[in-house]
C-alpha cells in the first residue's frame, strides 16, 4: 500500500511539474515584444453587421492610423510592422474585403464608399453612384460614420490614412496641370525619379514641405477651396486635423512601409 502511494505521488508530481514547465512564462514578457490590445465594435448598419476592428499598440501615441477599404491589404500589412515596433492605434472596418460597403435596410440593399461619408452632401453622392439616395438609409450611414470619428479620437498628433492604388490608375500626376483632381490640390510636387502611383495626400503644409524635402511625390490639399466629396481628407481639412494619406501600388509593402516611417509632426 505504501508503495503504491509513493508511485502515486511521484507520478502527480512529475505531471505537474511537466505541465507547469510547458505553461507561457507570463511572469517575465520578452521587453522587445510591444503588448497589444485589441477589440471589435459590431456595428449594426441597418439590418447588417459591420465589424470596426481597434488595435492598440503600446509605445508612441502620436499617429492613428485607419483602413476604410478593405481591399486595401498591404497598406494594413505595412502600417501593422510599423505599430509594433513604435506604437500607436490602427482602425480597420472589416468588410469581407471589399472596398465599399452594402448594408440592408427595411428589406431594401444600399451600398456606398466608406471614404464618402463625413458629410452629408458626401454621402448623398457615394448613395447615388453606387446605390441610390434614401434618406433614412444616409441617416444610417451618417451614425455610422459618426461612430468610426469617435474611434479616431485621442491623443494623437496625426491622423494617417491607409491605401492602395493600381499601376496607372490614380496617381500623384492625378491632382496635376487640368488632370480631373487638380482643384482639390493648393501644392502638388512630383518628383520624376519616384513612381508617381506612390505619394502622399495631406492637409498639412508643414508636412508636405517635409515630404517634398525628402523628394517624395505629394499633395496639398486645398482645404478652403476643395469639393465636398465627404472624404476623410474634406473632413480633416474643415475641422483643422493633421491629415496623411499614404498611397502605393498593390503589393508594393516595402515601399510602403518606408513611406510611412516619414510620416512625423513637422514645428
Amino acid at each position: 500500500m505504501k508503495m503504491f502511494i509513493l508511485r502515486y505521488i511521484f507520478f502527480f508530481f512529475t505531471f505537474f511539474l511537466n505541465g507547469w514547465l510547458r505553461q507561457p512564462i507570463l511572469q517575465s514578457p520578452n521587453p522587445a515584444i510591444r503588448s497589444v490590445l485589441e477589440k471589435t465594435i459590431f456595428y449594426r448598419l441597418g439590418e447588417t453587421i459591420i465589424p470596426i476592428r481597434i488595435t492598440d499598440f503600446e509605445g508612441k501615441k502620436d499617429k492613428v492610423y485607419i483602413s476604410l477599404h478593405d481591399d486595401e491589404e498591404t497598406a494594413v500589412e505595412a502600417a501593422r510592422q510599423l505599430l509594433s515596433e513604435k506604437g500607436g492605434r490602427l482602425i480597420e472596418i472589416s468588410n469581407r474585403n471589399h472596398r465599399n460597403i452594402r448594408f440592408r435596410l427595411r428589406g431594401k440593399y444600399y451600398s456606398f464608399d466608406p471614404n464618402g461619408i463625413f458629410s452629408k452632401e458626401g454621402i448623398r453622392k457615394t448613395l447615388e453612384k453606387q446605390s441610390r439616395y434614401n434618406l433614412p438609409a444616409a441617416m444610417e450611414i451618417e451614425r455610422f460614420a459618426a461612430r468610426i470619428l469617435e474611434c479616431i479620437k485621442g491623443p494623437w498628433s496625426i491622423l494617417v490614412s491607409l491605401h492602395n492604388n493600381t499601376n496607372e490608375a490614380f496617381s500623384v500626376c492625378s491632382y496635376a496641370g487640368k488632370e480631373e483632381k487638380s482643384g482639390e490640390a493648393k501644392l502638388t510636387y512630383i518628383c520624376e525619379e519616384k513612381d508617381p502611383d506612390n505619394f502622399f495626400f495631406t492637409t498639412d503644409q508643414s508636412i508636405f514641405s517635409h515630404l517634398k524635402t525628402l523628394q517624395y511625390n505629394c499633395v496639398l490639399q486645398d482645404n478652403e477651396h476643395c469639393s465636398n466629396d465627404g472624404s476623410l481628407s474634406y473632413y480633416c481639412g474643415k475641422n483643422k486635423i493633421t491629415y496623411v494619406n499614404c498611397e502605393t501600388e498593390h503589393g508594393k509593402k516595402m515601399e510602403y512601409l518606408e513611406m510611412l516611417r516619414q510620416i512625423k509632426p513637422v514645428n
